[in-house]
């Protein structure tokens, strides 16, 4: 029986008697879980529903305590046969369970309370200590100075608990009377049941419900919070991502605003830091239970506090470019891109963050690479900041159809005369210059012919697009080296998926307004060890044009034409000039 309470907490039996209340008993024995008694159960039905449950207990049809649910129909057959009877599977399984009851509140007043059982004489038995105690209470206050322990067990066995606690109420332990009325209703199917069972289980019940700290360890969380911002400067990059004083002024910013508060427990600081370790290393709730040496639901609950302070900051961290924007001084300053793309703000791409699905959503979430992810649509900037961010998309979506949901529900929106780049798996809008199709158009493309001059007009183009449009693989790729959850998400909910998402993006516009010095930003392409490793995928199977109207077709081939004809223009006049020197 005992194999059959493992993982339950105990319960309580029910005293048919006039001694003791509910709420007396719960003191010795917990709140009980919901039973009904049956009384029709005669005594040698018990011994033979003991038998059955012994024989499938043997043939290892138990699990965590009970029986298989497979298993009942044949167990209540066998019954009904050996006895004749018409028992049911709910009443069996309700008999049971009250087995179960009456073991667990014998075995917790015989183990828990000091008092043993004598199953020769039927009496209780305990320790002369406790006798002592019954007496000297008994002479103290009832003046029975002639009372002692044999007179006590033998007036017990004559006359029963429920006489003796009205004469001598006060006089015997309640818990004695307990075990008396409980010992009564514990069968001896059920001693039969526990014998065979509790000789394979060498550690007792009462070893397994001590309570003890499982997260004792002296180096708390909190000290190491304290040891990496006071220690060298790079350790703070190696635990959290970011600078010692980015971690401080962030800490400040979500305290100053209420967003987090120091609690008796856990600082301010310390709970950022485990939202930080995080989706900095893809930790586990469970790896960072380890680590900061608190408990599953202190680690849960105040991952998602942070989590949703973050997020709380996306309209101030997360803005789009609105009404005249100045030429950025990235593209103004360089001769290739100026003038240009003078009226471009920025890049836009689609970027696939693996996602944990139920099974019943895999195919809708599942890409072409056969992964399961969900497609995040983000527009950067060219100082390599995050302008819109669209996350939850399933990772089967095309690029174009998450773009026109953004821009007709999602708020998103393009000054007038100006446009941000894309790639092919967008189409050529006047808001939206993508590269013409047909020609090299990836910035590798033209690595592996670097003798190769440009044959057309088009590719010239391309070649000069794809370099300013490569921000936002930057980007991209900077986000993904510094909060590896976005390589390796962990299985939360889908929406906290996507929350995590715009929480890494306003983290990293956050760095990169208030502490552009930070490595990561500075790193070169060919350092980062996530970018284009998987997130890119070209959707180009799918018509993007399928989004658009011929009219928005149309005025974006007219801009990428004057653009591209001036560049080549441009750079004839220069090889012209450049000829002319040389023959002079």
């Amino acid at each position: 029986m005992q194999k059959f309470l493992k993982g339950k907490v105990f319960a309580r039996a029910e005293c048919n008697t006039s001694h003791r209340s509910v709420d007396d008993t719960s003191i010795y024995t917990g709140q009980p879980k919901s039973t009904t008694r049956n009384p029709k159960w005669p005594e040698d039905h018990n011994v033979i529903l003991g038998e059955l449950l012994m024989e499938q207990y043997v043939n290892g049809n138990f699990y965590n305590g009970n029986l298989r649910k497979e298993q009942w129909s044949t167990l209540v057959a066998a019954l009904n046969r050996r006895l004749g009877s018409k028992y049911t599977e709910t009443s069996v399984m309700i008999r049971f369970k009250n087995m179960k009851a009456d073991f667990r509140a014998l075995y917790q007043l015989t183990n828990c309370s000091g008092w043993g059982w004598d199953d020769e004489l039927h009496v209780p038995v305990a320790p002369d200590e406790l006798w002592d105690e019954i007496v000297q209470e008994t002479y103290l206050h009832n003046g029975l100075s002639i009372l002692s322990a044999p007179i006590l067990v033998f007036m017990l066995q004559k006359f029963g608990c429920s006489f003796m606690s009205n004469y001598l109420r006060g006089v015997i332990p309640d818990v004695l009377c307990d075990l008396v009325d409980v010992q009564l209703q514990v069968n001896d199917a059920i001693v039969e049941l526990t014998a065979s069972i509790l000789e394979e289980d060498s550690s007792s019940e009462d070893e397994q419900r001590i309570r003890r700290p499982m997260y004792d360890r002296s180096y708390t969380g909190h000290r190491y919070v304290l040891d990496v911002l006071a220690g060298h400067p790079g350790r703070a990059y190696q635990c959290f991502r970011l600078p010692h004083e980015a971690f401080v002024s962030l800490t400040d910013l979500l305290v100053t605003r209420g967003h987090l508060r120091d609690t008796k427990n856990m600082l301010a600081a310390e709970q950022l830091a485990i939202f930080l370790r995080g989706v900095a290393h893809a930790h586990s709730y469970r790896q960072l239970c380890e680590f900061f040496q608190h408990s599953l639901e202190t680690v849960s609950r105040y991952f998602n506090v942070v989590l949703r302070a973050i997020v709380s900051f996306a309209d101030e961290f997360i803005n789009l470019p609105q009404g005249d924007v100045e030429y950025h001084p990235f593209v103004r300053s360089n001769a290739q891109f100026y003038p240009f793309f003078k009226n471009a703000i920025g890049a836009i791409d689609g970027t696939h963050i693996p996602a944990v699905v139920n099974n019943n959503l895999q195919n809708r979430y599942r890409n072409r690479k056969g992964f399961t992810s969900q497609n995040v649509m983000a527009a950067v900037s060219f100082d390599r900041q995050f302008v819109y961010l669209a996350t939850g998309w399933e990772g089967s979506a095309a690029d174009m159809r998450v773009l026109r949901w953004a821009a007709e529900q999602g708020q998103f929106t393009v000054p007038r005369n100006y446009y941000y780049l894309v790639d092919s798996g967008y189409a050529n809008t006047d808001k939206l210059i993508a590269p013409f199709r047909g020609y090299r158009y990836h910035l590798a493309d033209y690595r592996r012919n670097t003798s190769r001059r440009y044959a057309v007009q088009q590719e010239l183009f391309n070649h000069r697009h794809a370099q300013l449009r490569n921000v936002v693989e930057r980007t991209f790729g900077i986000w993904r080296e510094r909060f590896q959850v976005l390589t390796h998400m962990r299985q939360f909910p889908i929406t906290v998926q996507a929350d995590l998402v715009i929480a890494c993006a306003v983290l990293h516009n956050y760095i990169g307004r208030y502490h552009g010095h930070d490595m990561y930003f500075n790193m070169s392409q060919t350092e980062m060890e996530h970018d284009n490793e998987r997130g890119e995928i070209d959707m180009s199977d799918k018509d993007p044009n399928l989004h658009t109207t011929i009219g928005e077709r149309i005025q974006g081939e007219v801009v990428r034409h004057d653009i591209a004809t001036d560049m080549w223009n441009d750079r004839v006049s220069i090889d012209l000039s450049f000829f002319l020197k040389f023959q002079l």
